[in-house]
């Protein structure tokens, strides 16, 4: 049975009287706007709708009407512990089975299949053949017992053209996408998402040459960047070599754990209908900023960037930050955002939970 026959069933069948917090929402979800439905409803139940059931379970229906399985699935098992009359629970059940067997089905695909090249141009990832280098150290880290890349892991890690670096580069990519947590990694493959390992980002995409790099020093270009979500190509890249602030010089770059994390923290925002602009996190990005003291923000003005561009390298960095945290994984740019901007550090494990 297909998603939209499924919430057809579930969503007209109850009768519900729904409560003024939850109008908009329901309103969202009739006109067509899933999205909508799914970030008011989220609002709501962190606040005056926890633990109501007829919120939660519309919301369930949106995330299914955005093929958002993972999330659909959690939903209406939540509306399920609280349905108190015998018809939503039913059908809480009949969809909960149905996704549980779709998310298994899909979760053996992957782990059976052999990672793939979304590059007509790129190199295919063989992880049975793609040796790792024994003695590359820089920019990397040695997965623990826990980090080990699954084939599902490897499967959304294309590389664009081998090198020296390639192996290194890697090896901090996949451990990087090994320690995110699996749901994490399905909403971004389901939106289309890979992560691409490339000699520089301005050999994979020319025209960024003429783009200046955001909160970056005057005549900084993307030839300075070592990685960047493109919006344009909905791609992670992480490139092997860039530019040196200090001489220009082509060279290696190291911190590609948490370049890899970073970038792949602002792919998630995107992925959330830009969640670092959601009124929650902004009021607690304002009262953490609030909290800071001049001598604080020479040292912060990247996450202090006028407009959107602050909150989004918040988030982006707190996301990087809490997973490397959460994975038990030495800092490669140590900082302390999460104890510098602590309601949105908040916000952040929630979303990773």
């Amino acid at each position: 049975m297909s998603a939209s026959i499924f919430c057809l069933a579930f969503f007209s069948a109850p009768v519900w009287s729904y409560s003024e917090a939850a109008t908009a929402g329901i309103a969202a979800y009739k006109s067509g706007d899933y999205r909508r439905a799914a970030h008011l409803l989220d609002e709501k139940l962190h606040n005056e709708l926890a633990g109501d059931c007829e919120a939660m379970y519309c919301r369930a229906n949106a995330f299914l009407k955005l093929d958002r399985k993972r999330w659909a699935l959690e939903h209406y098992q939540l509306a399920r512990t609280l349905a108190k009359d015998p018809v939503t629970a039913a059908q809480c059940d009949r969809a909960i089975a149905w996704l549980t067997k779709s998310l298994q089905a899909r979760a053996e695909q992957a782990n059976s299949a052999p990672a793939q090249s979304n590059q007509s141009n790129a190199v295919e990832v063989d992880p049975g053949k793609a040796k790792l280098s024994e003695t590359a150290t820089r920019g990397s880290v040695k997965p623990g017992p826990m980090l080990q890349p699954t084939p599902y892991d490897l499967s959304l890690i294309t590389i664009q053209q081998r090198s020296a670096e390639t192996d290194n580069v890697y090896k901090a990519v996949s451990t990087a996408v090994a320690a995110m947590p699996l749901r994490i990694k399905q909403q971004i493959d389901e939106a289309g998402i890979r992560w691409i390992i490339c000699s520089t980002l301005v050999d994979y995409d020319p025209a960024l040459v003429d783009a200046k790099a955001r909160g970056w020093g005057p005549g900084l270009d993307f030839r300075y960047v070592a990685g960047t979500y493109s919006l344009k190509h909905n791609k992670i890249l992480i490139a092997e070599r860039a530019l040196r602030t200090s001489d220009g010089v082509l060279s290696e770059r190291g911190h590609r754990l948490e370049t890899t994390l970073h970038e792949t923290g602002h792919a998630y925002d995107k992925v959330l209908n830009y969640y670092s602009r959601d009124p929650a996190f902004r009021a607690a990005y304002e009262a953490d900023c609030a909290r800071l003291a001049d001598a604080q923000r020479p040292k912060l003005k990247y996450y202090l960037q006028a407009g959107n561009a602050g909150p989004s390298e918040t988030f982006a960095e707190l996301f990087d930050k809490c997973i490397m945290q959460t994975a038990n994984l030495p800092l490669e740019l140590p900082n302390d955002i999460t104890t510098t901007f602590p309601n949105c550090c908040v916000i952040m494990k929630r979303l990773l939970r």
